[in-house]
């Protein structure tokens, strides 16, 4: 068996490779030219997130420790190039020796009321939408300075949650517009929160 491995570049030449579950760096495949974010997924299956979902706009993402006890892990490697997510998987064999963290901070905000006014950070935020709604077909996200504005961020997705790397915010106060589209029709509520 081949030595525990800390350091892994994510490309076609390391699949099947045997890593450590502490302390592991991933290093996106520099081969994918001009992407501007990363998204790293850790899965029991093919396409599955439960072990870890990260975002970074740097091509390194150091985890802690991955809390699994399978002996493969699948990963899914996703880089934004030119507005569009691609993406490629990996299958890696996992050292047995827990919940996974990620070195830089990443903030979960529930796109609810009684998050209203909280304090958020600046980078690596997940906006989580109502999952509550039914016969949602697609969602949206707008960031903006005040009501109904959408400079630091407008993008929508098919999944329930949805990742802005960045906000460039001057103000203390972020206004999310959270869109949801049902039976062919946008509705909207708009949340305020703090940026520190």
């Amino acid at each position: 068996m081949d030595e525990a491995k800390t350091a892994l570049v994510l490309s076609s030449d390391n699949n099947f490779e045997f890593i450590a579950k502490n302390d592991v760096t991933f290093t996106f495949n520099s081969a994918i030219k001009g992407a501007t974010q990363f998204t790293l997924q850790l899965g029991s299956d093919i396409g599955k997130k439960d072990i870890l979902e990260a975002y970074s706009s740097s091509p390194t993402l150091l985890v802690n420790t991955i809390e699994s006890d399978l002996d493969y892990i699948h990963v899914t490697a996703w880089y934004l190039v030119d507005s569009s997510w691609q993406y490629e998987t990996y299958i890696l064999q996992l050292q047995q020796e827990n919940s996974v963290k990620v070195t830089e901070e990443i903030f979960s905000i529930d796109l609810a009321i009684d998050t209203q006014y909280a304090v958020i950070g600046k980078e690596n935020l997940t906006f989580n939408f109502d999952t509550n709604k039914s016969g949602v077909e697609r969602y949206a996200l707008q960031l903006g300075s005040d009501f109904g504005k959408n400079e630091y961020f407008d993008d929508s997705t098919q999944n329930s949650s949805i990742s802005v790397s960045v906000i460039n915010a001057q103000n203390s106060s972020v206004y999310a517009t959270a869109w949801y589209l049902i039976n062919n029709t946008w509705e909207y509520e708009v949340f305020e929160y703090r940026v520190k």
